[in-house]
C-alpha cells in the first residue's frame, strides 16, 4: 500500500493526524506540504476562520490571549513552549521530563 500525507504547517489537524499515524499499517509515507488556502481558493471553497461567527468569536479569544499572555510575562515566562510547574518555569520540550520529575 502506498499513503501520501498531504499537509500544510499552520494546520493543528496536521499535527493530530501526524501523532497517530504510525499506529496503522500505510507503509511508506509520502510527506507532500501543500498550501491550505491555495487549496480553498482552487476548490471555491474557504476557510472557517473567515465566517461571521468565527469573526464574532475571535474577539473574546483574542481578549482573553492577551490577559493570558499578560499572565505569562508576569510569571516570568519569555518563549514558548513553556510549562510552568506550581511556581517553576520550564522552557522548551526537551524539559517535560524535568518538569515532571518536580514533587
Amino acid at each position: 500500500m502506498t499513503a501520501t500525507l498531504y499537509f500544510d504547517v499552520g494546520s493543528p489537524f496536521v499535527y493530530l493526524t501526524v501523532e497517530r499515524l504510525d499506529r496503522f499499517d500505510f507503509g511508506q509515507v509520502k510527506w507532500r506540504p501543500v498550501s491550505l488556502g491555495a487549496l480553498f481558493k482552487a476548490t471555491g471553497r474557504s476557510s472557517w476562520a473567515l465566517t461571521p461567527r468565527r469573526q464574532a468569536g475571535m474577539a473574546e479569544i483574542e481578549a482573553r490571549a492577551r490577559a493570558y499572555t499578560d499572565e505569562a510575562a508576569t510569571a516570568g515566562v519569555f518563549g514558548v513552549p513553556t510549562l510552568r510547574v506550581g511556581e517553576r518555569l520550564f522552557w522548551g520540550d526537551d524539559q517535560l521530563e524535568v518538569a515532571a520529575a518536580v514533587p
